[in-house]
């Protein structure tokens, strides 16, 4: 690269400005793109991280909604022999 630039100096002033910029320019963006790796990679890290949360509070979620169903269940059947008992007393009622 120095002997890039030599050359050019040889040649032209312009020209080794010119040379100077484009290296710069190359330098520049070299260190844009890394930086954007870089947060590239800290955004992923933080979106596995949120995700694994999530994939959590599903799994919790869908344990209280088959708790839920269980008691459901267990009322439903409560109320159904509530409703026969009732059905036995007015019939017995009826018949007396």
């Amino acid at each position: 690269m120095e002997q890039i630039i030599l050359a050019g100096l040889k040649e032209s002033v312009y020209l080794a400005l010119s040379l100077f910029l484009i290296f710069w320019i190359l330098k520049e963006n070299q260190k844009r793109e890394k930086e954007m790796r870089e947060d590239i990679n800290q955004r992923e890290q933080e979106f596995k991280k949120l995700l694994g949360e999530t994939n959590q509070m599903i799994a919790k979620n869908q344990e209280i909604i088959k708790e839920l169903t269980e008691k459901l269940e267990i009322v439903n059947s409560i109320k159904n022999d509530v409703q026969e008992i009732k059905i036995n007393i007015n019939s017995k009622n009826k018949g007396v």
